[in-house]
């Protein structure tokens, strides 16, 4: 990335690309914008079937922001019908949002931890 302020940092393990999220707001559309943008090149140049997203840095989002996070979802499984987006490190107030959003975790399944949510791809 080449951005002054990336929106995130990503590394594999394995056959698992984790991002992290670094920037703390992704409330403002001009933030979105980029993120979305960012995710899909880092989609377009990895195409990875297994996702980890941690949101250890973040403090808000709009739906917005999940809106790009489903598309992220979508372009996955579009590629690999078996492949899987996973959230971790959400503050509680979040994954309440998710849960009211995503009841039954069948878009995002949600864990404590980045180690919680790669176990969970075994």
């Amino acid at each position: 990335m080449t951005d002054a302020n990336p929106i995130y940092q990503s590394e594999k393990l394995g056959e698992v690309t984790i991002v992290t999220l670094l920037a703390s707001d992704f409330f403002d559309q001009q933030t979105i914008a980029a993120a979305k943008r960012e995710l899909a090149a880092l989609l377009k140049a990895e195409n990875p079937a297994k996702l980890i997203v941690r949101f250890t840095n973040v403090e808000r989002f709009s739906s917005d922001f999940i809106r790009v996070l489903v598309l992220l979802r979508e372009h996955i499984i579009g590629n690999h019908p078996e492949g899987e987006t996973k959230l971790c490190e959400l503050q509680e107030q979040h994954r309440v949002i998710f849960k009211v959003f995503d009841p039954q975790q069948r878009l995002f399944k949600l864990y404590d931890t980045v180690k919680d949510a790669f176990t969970a791809f075994s």
